[in-house]
């Protein structure tokens, strides 16, 4: 029988190997650990850029958001002082109105007293009835009252005749009415005369009836305004009979004419009477 065969080995060879696989082991790992730390060195250097911007951005915001505060400021200190004098102005209008108001109402009470005389005097001279005479002197003003006022005392002291020539003279009285006259002469024939112009004359009152169609033929197409004034007078030698005609005429002419206009526009019937001269 062989003796074993005995198996010898260099282990030197085999150390060295293994000391080279441990130092290229031990040069990778420290290559790898360098890349980590670049990795890291680089992320941490990225974020503290980043984390830089970051402030600086909310540096900068937060100084934006400052101004935008102060001008804010600023803005709301301008509003309220606007707003004080806003209030300072709205309070000095406010008293003016008040003191406006309060002189309207003197105007008013004075027009008042004043188109009660114009409207005493009116009456009394032509027999105008209250009603009428509120419609004619309606939206006056002050100065036109006193002008009324003050005309109408001045024809109390003016004859029949001379008071009729005035009435178509009277700028305030034409813009509030229209005026129609009437005149019997002493050949008893009748004149009438619309707003200032002589639509006929001579013409013979048979009749009521008859003057009251006539005349009726006799108006303009036009609407009158919202008052008519129908004045009456006559001469001293018409004839009484032809005077009541004429009258009747005429009262039944405004009577018609009320009722025409549905009772829109009134037609008051003045009788001046006697003349002594021809208006």
């Amino acid at each position: 029988m062989k003796p074993p065969r005995r198996i010898f080995l260099q282990l030197t060879p085999l150390l060295d190997l293994m000391m080279i696989i441990m130092f290229a082991q031990a040069i990778q790992m420290n290559q790898t650990a360098g890349r980590e730390i670049s990795h890291a060195n680089r992320t941490a250097e990225r974020e503290i850029a980043l984390a830089a911007q970051a402030r600086d951005e909310a540096r900068a915001l937060s100084e934006h958001a400052q101004r935008l505060a102060d001008a804010l400021e600023v803005r709301l200190e301008a509003q309220a002082r606007s707003n004080e004098r806003l209030i300072q102005e709205n309070e000095r209008l406010r008293d003016e109105l008040e003191l406006a108001r309060l002189e309207k109402q003197e105007v008013e009470s004075q027009i008042r007293g004043q188109i009660g005389r114009v409207g005493a005097l009116a009456s009394q001279m032509l027999g105008i009835s209250e009603q009428s005479l509120d419609s004619m002197l309606e939206m006056i003003d002050l100065e036109d009252a006193k002008s009324l006022r003050n005309e109408f005392e001045e024809l109390q002291a003016k004859s029949a005749a001379e008071i009729i020539r005035h009435l178509r003279k009277m700028d305030v009285l034409q813009k509030k009415c229209d005026i129609w006259e009437a005149h019997i002469a002493g050949d008893n024939t009748l004149r009438f005369t619309v707003r200032g112009e002589i639509a006929a004359e001579n013409l013979f009152v048979a009749s009521a009836a008859d003057i009251q169609a006539k005349l009726m033929e006799l108006l303009p197409l036009e609407e009158p305004k919202s008052l008519v004034l129908v004045i009456f007078s006559y001469a001293g030698e018409a004839a009484r009979k032809t005077r009541r005609d004429a009258q009747a005429g005429l009262q039944s002419l405004c009577n018609t004419l009320y009722n025409a206009y549905d009772r829109r526009k009134r037609f008051e019937f003045a009788p001046i009477n006697l003349v002594v001269e021809t208006p």
